[in-house]
C-alpha cells in the first residue's frame, strides 16, 4: 500500500509479490464468491509505475493458479489540492470513486 511505499526504501518485489498473492489467496478462502479488486495506492513519480507492477504481477499470478475473479485497477487522479497531512481532499476522493465505480462497472458487467 501507500506506506509501503512512500519512504526510499521499498519492498523488492521479490518480497512483495509473493506476500500479496498469498494475500490474494486468502481473501478468496475467506470471500470464494467475491470479485478482488487490487487497486494502486495514491502515490507520485515512479513509485506510481513500480506498484502497479508488483500488483499486475500478483494478479497475474492469481490467474495462472485459476482464479480470474480477480483484477487490477489504477484509479489514481490529479488531486484537487492536498488534504490533511498530505491525504487527498474530499474533491480528490469524489474522483477517485468514480473511476472506481467505472472499473468496477467494467468487471461487473454494471
Amino acid at each position: 500500500g501507500t506506506n509501503d511505499f512512500s519512504t526510499d526504501n521499498d519492498p523488492p518485489e521479490d518480497l512483495f509479490v509473493p506476500a500479496y498473492v498469498e494475500f490474494l489467496a486468502h481473501l478468496r478462502d475467506v470471500y470464494p464468491d467475491a470479485f478482488l479488486l487490487p487497486i494502486a495506492p495514491s502515490l507520485w513519480g515512479d513509485e506510481v509505475a513500480l506498484v502497479a507492477g508488483y500488483l499486475e504481477s500478483a494478479v497475474a499470478q492469481r490467474h495462472a493458479d485459476g482464479d480470474l475473479d480477480v483484477a487490477f485497477a489504477d484509479v489514481n487522479v490529479e488531486w484537487i489540492g492536498s488534504g490533511c497531512d498530505g491525504h487527498p481532499t474530499v474533491a480528490t476522493h469524489e474522483l477517485m470513486g468514480a473511476r472506481l465505480v467505472e472499473e468496477l462497472g467494467v468487471h461487473l458487467g454494471w
